[in-house]
């Protein structure tokens, strides 16, 4: 905006105008259109934190000539004038600042002498305008004839305004305020929200309503205030050409004269303020400022469920229900509800809160401050009247509590009186109503910390008192004649003034000047607007929060004042002040958090420390530590985060290190001792500016060491025992170190808490500092198996190292062998059991407990079975623990092993040594049987074996495969142990039989059941077992001389048998192979004289010419006495050329070279000689051997019908030295 066109800067000096106490003013020029608006600034030089003022030009000629300005108001980016012929003008902005303007006639020519414009009403949203005329003639005139106030609406989109001629001379009198509707999204249309606009920002237009909702036809339910007293609630639709008539929600009544008998009643003064409010409930309030009284009502969300549903039915709106139901005791004969003009006997509802005005005035002014846009409750109000301002806080919470217990108390009243009881029980009814309405307004707290803040030299009537009132967040910004004052409300004092000089006085030397029009304030943008003669000015208020936290700390405010505080320094004041002052009030431990908080040093650490030491109670100097961790961190954080660190005390580990040693000397010290040595260190690094993670370890340890030692005595309080002190001690420090382990030393938090004894803060600290290792070693230095378990918990956490699984499995196993081993399989992924395997070796020795062995067994079990592992120190600890195992089933078990899961294919996966001596020292006699077969120990397997069980023998004896020799001297191993045991059993049979005789028993013959023959059997049977190996001739010399040979003479007939088949079998192999020799002696002589009849003009299988031309020429030699062609037995005939051809693509090139070799030498050779010449190194040699070996090279078969061809089959179609040129011609 163009806002200044001249500005000056004079002394007043030269004009003779001096301020009071010999300071300047400065005057400054502001163009309007009727001439130049003087501001006198005040002199340079005040309190730098004060809000300033701006004054700049907004529109110069605001009624562009329709009259001298009557009324302005503003809302949504919009300004509307209202001028002296009757016309309103609204202007606007667009994107780019540019001025729209848009004329509505509102009085018609004819009647503009006799009407005029006298109030302006907009609504939030810029859609809807309402104005209020008076007849012509002055006030007199208006109050002669009060039937001449009409009022007229207009929609933005109108060309002309529209008379609400429901309204016309009627008794309710001029308009004086209109409420709203809160939400124009009641019918349809978006909320009004605050634009980016500040105060004396761009003028880029933030509409709030645009398009044809239903909110830009309709003004949804607003209420209409009258001079009267009048409320009046109607809906405006600018689809509609004639507005219904208005509901009369409270009667006035107007000043009449005595007329008779008794005075007539006072009359109701003027509504000058009316906002509606809806509450996040959704219940809808009503803020109604008069000439005497501010009231606030809210409405109920419906009517008793006791009421009839005519009356309900009857109410269209909830403040119909407020005003005229119950609430309202009820319409009254057609008295009330309808237009207005009857004075009704029945009261408004009482309201929830009432503010009454020490002086009314006419001058009655209500203003809002919205915390966040229009759209959501606003939270501070600010009322001007008789010369005081009222102001204070808005608690809706507190209405909408006191809205319901009033419904509840009307609502019990109603039904009292529908159930038709009594007139005593009615009575009662509406009495414990009445009783508890009181109580409910009563309690109810909606304006909250209301001060009044009388004006300087204002009265009620005074004429130079503040008619415009605009509340801001801080200030109060008024108006009253020539000058424009802020004032603090928190403090009540002004912070600045601007006085003018009116454009037709330019002089201030006691003349009068003329008063300003008045301020309008766009409740959405927040842009405040003067009004002078033709011009309207913009007023920003710039910096208004800038010293509000003083203004706080002066009255002691301490909350308020840190919320206001813009800057570190600020903020350290408040901390400073506040501590001082509860510090002289004893309160230290407030004083400690607080001095705590101080950044900037002042009072130093170590004088606040000591002071509080001495203070006399223990835990302020732990608040004081404990607050001050926390400023330091955050501190540390805000640096780090400013600086582009990589985070919280993301550097200086060597500087905490160096300052936790000094705070570990001093551990072990009274805490005493220890807070002033770590107060001085902590002075000192602050002192140096050294790095805060060294300031919050040091801080961190000396609070550890007060926390610890206040454990102490509460134990030494409570003799020993845990008390509530102890236990509140404990979780103190508990709570410390979870909070700062990050910062804490290592070193020096461990040697503190274990110099106090405090293993569980120990195991605690490890596992906050996810030092899982220390963790695991705190919890397997408790008692076990607890211990083991806890440390199994942590374990099985994804966060843990498996590298630590590996380094405790040891003592897991010794302390909970079934849970470690429960762990060890289920652990996923899969453990390597090979570096489990210092954890389990101990169990494959003997002694080691049977219990834990089996679990060990188990997970070796799983380690083979499941992981399939084939490492070979995991077997042996297998065939280790199966030795181990007691009885035949450990027996079994172990064989189980070594036949089926220690072995890979047919390699066994252990050592089979070691396995063997193992079985041996451990009594398993058939498994070391069975580990010498593996070891190809067969002889001493048979041995073993023989002394356990002869089955087992001949198992072995049969074992080995493909070695008839072995297996032969295997068998005559038991065969001869077999013998052996029979001969001594006989011997013994025998011996008995010579003792029986000698007793006279009778021995003659042999009896069926004689032992020799049993014997011999056996041997005979063993035979037949042997597989043939065995003939009873290599058992014969087993047997005792004694044994006669009838006795075998089955087995010897049945060996003559064998060896006849054999020699008869072999006779035949000799005849046929003599036959077969004859068939190849013949055959050979046959193909020595065979020989083939061709014609010369066959074709060559090859080239296709005749075999008696010459061959094509080729790279291969011809002539000499190299023979013309090839004729093989299948009838193919070749050049000799093309067969060397077709051979050397199918044969190895050393054959190649040969077959080149013979040819060149042969082609050498002149026609008839019989020797060939020495040649290549080869030496001279005869024709006819040359031809025969390249016979043999070449013509030993047919090249494409013998095996040359068949192994074409095998070969690539491209071989490797043709691939790259195959490769070339990829495309």
């Amino acid at each position: 905006m163009d806002l200044v066109e001249a500005f000056g800067a004079r002394s007043n000096a030269s004009h003779g105008i001096n301020a009071p106490g010999g300071l300047d003013f400065m005057e400054r020029v502001e163009s309007g259109a009727s001439g130049d608006l003087v501001i006198i600034d005040p002199p340079l030089g005040g309190s730098a934190e004060a809000p300033q003022l701006f004054i700049d030009t907004a529109i110069r000629q605001a009624s562009r000539g329709r009259g001298a300005v009557v009324c302005v108001a503003a809302s949504n980016e919009c300004v509307f004038v209202a001028t002296a012929r009757g016309y309103l003008l609204r202007y606007g902005w667009d994107e780019n600042g540019n001025e729209k303007v848009t004329e509505v006639e509102v009085v018609g020519p004819k009647q503009a002498g006799d009407a005029r414009i006298c109030a302006l009403f907009v609504d939030p949203a810029a859609n809807h305008a309402l104005l209020a005329t008076r007849g012509g003639g002055g006030a007199a005139a208006a109050g002669a004839a009060g039937a001449a106030a009409e009022v007229y609406y207009v929609h933005r989109r109108w060309s002309r305004a529209r008379a609400f001629t429901e309204l016309r001379g009627a008794a309710a009198g001029a308009l004086t305020a209109v409420g709203w509707c809160a939400k124009q999204g009641d019918d349809g249309q978006a909320d009004p929200s605050r634009s980016g606009r500040g105060g004396g920002g761009s003028r880029a237009t933030a509409s709030v309503a645009s398009g044809g909702a239903a909110g830009e036809s309709c003004t949804g339910p607003i209420l209409l205030g009258t001079e009267s007293g009048f409320l009046l609630e109607a809906v405006l639709d600018e689809r509609q050409k004639k507005e219904p008539p208005p509901r009369v929600l409270i009667e006035g009544v107007k000043d009449r004269r005595p007329n008779g008998a008794g005075s007539p009643p006072s009359p109701s003064p003027a509504f000058t303020g009316l906002q509606q409010v809806v509450l996040p409930s959704g219940r809808k309030a009503l803020l109604a400022a008069t000439t005497s009284h501010l009231r606030v009502w809210v409405a109920p969300t419906h009517p008793p469920a006791s009421s009839s549903s005519a009356s309900a039915s009857a109410f269209t709106s909830a403040w119909q229900a407020l005003f005229l139901g119950p609430w309202g005791g009820g319409p009254t004969s057609g008295s009330r509800g309808s237009t207005p003009g009857h004075a009704s006997s029945s009261l408004p509802p009482p309201p929830l809160a009432v503010l009454e005005a020490v002086a009314p005035s006419a001058h009655s002014q209500l203003q809002l401050w919205w915390p966040v846009d229009v759209s959501e409750p606003p939270s501070r109000f600010a009322w001007l009247v008789g010369g005081v301002v009222y102001h204070g806080d808005l608690d809706w919470d507190a209405a909408e509590a006191a809205a319901v217990s009033m419904e509840a108390a009307a609502g019990g009243a109603a039904a009292a009186a529908a159930a038709g009881g009594s007139a005593a029980a009615v009575a009662a009814a509406a009495t414990s109503a009445a009783v508890a309405m009181a109580g409910a307004l009563v309690g109810s707290d909606v304006l909250s910390g209301v001060v009044s803040l009388p004006l300087e030299g204002s009265g009620a009537d005074d004429g130079g008192a503040a008619r415009s009132l605009v509340l801001t967040e801080f200030h109060l910004l008024l108006l009253a004649g020539d000058r424009l004052r802020l004032v603090n409300r928190v403090s009540g004092r002004t912070v600045a003034e601007r006085a003018f000089r009116s454009p037709l006085t330019r002089s201030l030397t006691g003349e009068q000047s003329r008063e300003i029009d008045g301020l309008v304030r766009d409740p959405v943008s927040g842009t405040t607007y003067m009004a002078v003669d033709e011009a309207l000015y913009d007023v920003a208020l710039q910096g208004e929060s800038r010293g509000m936290w003083r203004v706080y700390l002066e009255l002691q405010n301490w909350d308020a004042a840190l919320r206001a505080c813009s800057g570190p320094a600020q903020r350290d004041e408040v901390h400073r002040a506040r501590a001082e002052a509860a510090a002289a009030a004893g309160d230290f431990r407030t004083a400690a958090v607080h001095f705590a908080k101080i950044t900037d040093g002042r009072p130093p650490f170590e004088d606040v420390a000591l002071r509080l030491s001495d203070c006399g109670d223990p835990a302020a100097l732990q608040t004081f530590l404990a607050t001050r961790l926390s400023t330091l961190a955050a501190a540390a954080g805000a640096a780090a985060g400013g600086g582009g660190g990589g985070g919280l005390f993301g550097g200086a580990p060597a500087a905490a290190s160096a300052s936790s040693g000094n705070v570990s000397g001093g551990a072990a010290t009274a805490a005493g001792g220890g807070a002033a040595g770590a107060a001085a260190a902590a002075g000192a690094t602050t002192a140096a500016g050294g790095p805060a993670r060294a300031q919050c370890t040091l801080v961190a340890a000396w609070l550890t060491e007060l926390l610890l030692d206040a454990i102490n005595r509460a134990l030494l309080e409570a003799g020993g025992e845990s008390g509530e002190a102890y236990l509140t001690a404990a979780t103190a420090l508990r709570t410390h170190l979870s909070d700062w382990v990050h910062i804490m030393d290592p070193g020096t938090t461990v040697s503190l808490l274990a110099s106090y004894g405090r293993l569980d803060e120990l195991l605690q600290l490890a596992q906050l500092r996810g030092d899982h290792e220390g963790l695991l070693e705190q919890l397997m230095a408790r008692p076990q198996p607890g211990g083991a378990l806890r440390a199994l918990a942590v374990l099985r956490s994804p966060a843990v190292s498996r590298e630590l699984v590996y380094r405790f499995a040891p003592g897991l196993v010794a302390a909970a062998a079934e849970e470690a081993v429960d762990f060890f399989i289920a652990e996923r992924p899969p453990l390597d059991p090979r570096r489990l395997l210092p954890a389990l070796l101990r169990y494959g020795e003997p002694g080691s407990p049977p219990a834990a062995r089996q679990h060990v067994l188990r997970y070796i079990e799983y380690a083979i079975g499941v992981l399939g592992t084939t490492d070979g120190v995991v077997h042996n600890l297998a065939a280790a623990l199966y030795s181990l195992e007691p009885g035949e089933e450990g027996e079994a078990a172990l064989l189980r092993y070594l036949t089926r899961g220690g072995r890979y294919g047919s390699t066994p996966l252990y050592d089979t040594q070691y396995a063997l001596r193992l079985a041996q020292e451990c009594g398993k006699p058939r498994a070391a049987v069975r580990l010498m077969c593996q070891l190809g120990m067969y002889p001493d397997a048979v041995r073993s074996a023989l002394a356990l069980d002869l089955g087992l023998a001949k198992g072995v004896a049969g074992e080995p495969e493909g070695d008839d020799a072995l297996r032969r001297k295997l068998w005559l191993q038991v065969a001869r142990h077999v013998v052996e045991t029979g001969s001594r059993a006989v011997a013994a049979v025998d011996g008995a039989a010579a003792a029986a005789a000698a007793a006279g028993a009778s021995a003659d013959g042999a009896s069926p059941s004689d032992p020799t023959l049993s014997h011999i059997r056996t041997a005979v049977e063993f035979l037949r077992e042997a597989d043939g190996l065995l003939r009873i001739e290599d058992i014969l010399p087993f047997f005792p001389d004694f044994v006669t040979i009838d006795n075998f003479q089955a087995a010897i007939c049945d060996s003559l048998e064998r060896y006849g088949a054999a020699i008869a079998s072999l006779k035949s192999d000799m005849e046929e192979a003599t036959a077969i020799a004859e068939a190849l002696r013949s055959d050979i002589q046959m193909l020595a004289a065979r020989s083939a009849a061709v014609s010369l003009a066959q074709p060559c299988t090859r080239c296709g010419g005749a075999i008696g031309e010459p061959a094509p020429l080729t790279s291969w030699p011809q002539g000499g006495a190299l023979p013309p062609f090839y004729v093989f037995p299948t009838g193919c005939a070749y050049h000799l050329a093309c067969c060397a051809a077709e051979v050397a693509e199918c044969v190895a090139k050393p054959q190649r070279s040969r077959i080149s070799m013979l040819m060149s030498r042969l082609s050498k050779v002149r026609p008839g000689a019989s020797m060939a010449p020495a040649y290549g190194g080869q030496p001279a040699a005869e024709v006819a051997a040359l031809q025969e070996a390249l016979a043999a090279e070449l013509g030993s078969e047919d090249p494409r019908n013998g095996e040359l061809t068949v192994a074409l089959l095998e070969r690539a179609f491209v071989e490797e030295a043709d691939r790259a040129e195959a490769e070339s011609w990829a495309i």
